[in-house]
């Protein structure tokens, strides 16, 4: 009898941690395609954004060139309006990717790091070229003058922006994936029981690491 308990005993502990292992392990392995899906739309768009931005400003500052030396022609002024259509036909798109895939800080900074200095700049460029540069008050005639630095300036802005979201990526800080082991996300459902107790023992560091 005893040793028949002993064997049933040994049976239910070894299901127990067989079952124990069979949940970890895929836990484990569908945090790691959360994660990697995860990055694949990030990079998606990152690079949509990306091509977006070259379109825009490769345009803005041809146009601008040709404000600025007198040659801009309707034809310049066509090519340009459908440059800007172009690029605001996919804004909501690449904005809501940037949030899916970021958060809304990043969709916010978006908007008033990027989206507003080249709106900014390419409004003033399109007074010049309607009204000319001697009937721009001070401060318009000013901002004119300086068209081709400030998207200069943009263009810096932008790289290190596009920088940053391939940070994110690089450190996993995107989509849910950024939640795994993460207590500021304060989300208990991707937090793992082994990081917590290697936390309170203080053998786990700032590095977050998928334990399963």
């Amino acid at each position: 009898m005893g040793s028949f308990l002993s064997t049933l005993i040994l049976g239910l502990i070894a299901a127990l941690i067989g079952a124990m292992i069979q949940q970890r392990t895929w836990r484990h392995r569908s945090m790691v395609e959360l994660a990697e899906n995860d990055r694949e739309e990030a990079r998606q768009a990152i690079e949509a954004l990306s091509s977006a931005l070259d379109k825009r400003l490769e345009a803005q500052r041809a146009f601008t060139n040709r404000v600025m030396n007198g040659s801009a022609a309707p034809e310049d002024v066509s090519a340009y309006k459908s440059a800007t259509t172009a690029w605001m036909g996919e804004y909501s798109t690449n904005k809501s990717r940037l949030y899916h895939s970021f958060g809304m800080d990043i969709a916010v900074q978006f908007e008033r790091e990027i989206q507003k200095p080249i709106q900014s700049a390419s409004a003033v460029v399109g007074l010049g070229w309607r009204l000319g540069v001697n009937r721009l008050c001070s401060r318009d005639r000013d901002l004119f003058l300086k068209s081709e630095v400030r998207l200069s300036v943009i263009q810096y802005d932008v790289f290190k922006f596009l920088n940053e979201l391939n940070d994110r990526v690089s450190h996993g800080q995107i989509g849910r994936s950024k939640a795994i082991n993460n207590l500021d996300e304060n989300n208990p459902e991707m937090i793992s029981h082994l990081y917590l107790i290697r936390r309170l023992l203080g053998i786990e560091g700032n590095i977050r690491r998928a334990y399963w």
